[in-house]
């Protein structure tokens, strides 16, 4: 069930008019940002302004270092997208991990994830399922060691050392595949490790077990790091500068005075929105709840509890067109779904996808 939404996601941005669309707005954007210079090569083309911004932490997770343990916990937490990365080391972790009663993994992932430490029991593996970055953070405190699979792939290569920062900055010994986002950053033998393959991820695994001062010192050194390099406090300037200097570059859209105040009032009021000082924080509102739990509904083969959904939505901002639009999927084709897709289309006249469903429709 859980393959199906990968299957639809990797459906959706396989086709053609998906990626020139993408391609489009980001040359019409003020600017692009990028996470790392690997995407700025490859991409800064599409627009000549562009900057990279690197990933940094908000906050430095408490843990202690000096704490002992009888059992040394090693773990990984990721997203669906890295289910192949994952499977990757299973051949040889698992083995290991069966061999050692000292040694336990921790995964927090989607369920189907887990089915490959099926054979490991619960002295061995531990699961936890995927929740809310404060989750996940309160599972890294749990962890002696950090280990980060990644196939050397192109979407691979492109992808940011964040896996890096959240295990140096929550005090964890990291034991990276040696690809392109932790080459440059992580010091081979002095704030992580670097395996190329199977003899090295566990020789390395193997030494940090033996020796757990090694793991802390190497822990202690990847966190002041973090601290003194990746923090967000200290970089928050520099973005700011290159925000400001897009909002110079085009005064036919900045706005001053009474006009700032009331765009301040208005986004501040926003359903979802907190404000802290200055700031305001833009959460999902309860419509845009709707929608992506709609969407994954779907996307998993659940219509009934999609349209639930996309009932909810509606009900939160009626005078929105696509809760019809996902709803008018979630029903067979008959006189509801041309209802649905009509009232789509009232309300958003412009809407391609809703004229071609229509028009694909045999009660059209």
């Amino acid at each position: 069930m859980q393959r199906s939404l990968l299957e639809s996601t990797l459906r959706v941005f396989s086709r053609k008019w998906v990626r020139r669309t993408i391609f489009s707005l980001a040359a019409l954007a003020d600017a692009l940002q990028f996470s790392s210079d690997y995407l700025a090569a490859i991409y800064g083309k599409i627009n000549k302004r562009h900057k990279v911004f690197l990933n940094h932490m908000l906050h430095i997770g408490e843990r202690d270092l000096s704490m002992h343990a009888d059992c040394t916990e090693i773990g990984y937490g990721g997203s669906a997208g890295h289910l192949y990365d994952v499977a990757s080391i299973v051949p040889y972790l698992v083995p290991w991990l069966q061999n050692r009663q000292d040694v336990r993994f921790n995964l927090m992932a989607d369920s189907f994830v887990a089915r490959f430490f099926h054979s490991l029991d619960c002295s061995r593996f531990r699961y936890f399922p995927t929740g809310s970055i404060y989750r996940y953070y309160s599972f890294l405190n749990k962890l002696h060691i950090g280990i980060a699979p990644l196939l050397d792939i192109p979407f691979n290569r492109a992808r940011s050392d964040v896996k890096f920062l959240e295990y140096a900055a929550h005090g964890i010994a990291p034991v990276l595949q040696d690809i392109e986002p932790y080459r440059r950053v992580v010091v081979h033998g002095r704030t992580g490790f670097l395996f190329r393959n199977s003899d090295e991820c566990i020789g390395y695994l193997e030494m940090l077990v033996r020796r757990p001062d090694l793991g802390k010192k190497i822990a202690l050194r990847a966190r002041n790091y973090v601290q003194k390099e990746r923090m967000m406090v200290s970089k928050v300037k520099e973005r700011e500068s290159f925000y400001l200097s897009l909002l110079s570059s085009r005064s036919d859209r900045s706005c001053t005075g009474d006009m700032a105040d009331t765009i301040w009032e208005q986004v501040a009021c926003t359903n979802g929105a907190r404000v802290e000082g200055r700031y305001v924080l833009l959460l999902p509102s309860d419509y845009e709840l709707s929608m992506r739990a709609g969407y994954s509904e779907l996307a998993c083969g659940n219509a009934e509890r999609a349209y639930q959904h996309f009932l909810r939505a509606a009900k939160e901002q009626p005078e929105q067109y696509l809760p019809y639009l996902g709803a008018s999927q979630c029903v067979p084709p008959g006189p509801e779904r041309i209802k649905l897709l009509k009232k789509a289309l009232r309300l958003n006249p412009g809407s391609t996808m809703a004229k071609l469903l229509l028009k694909g429709s045999d009660f059209f």
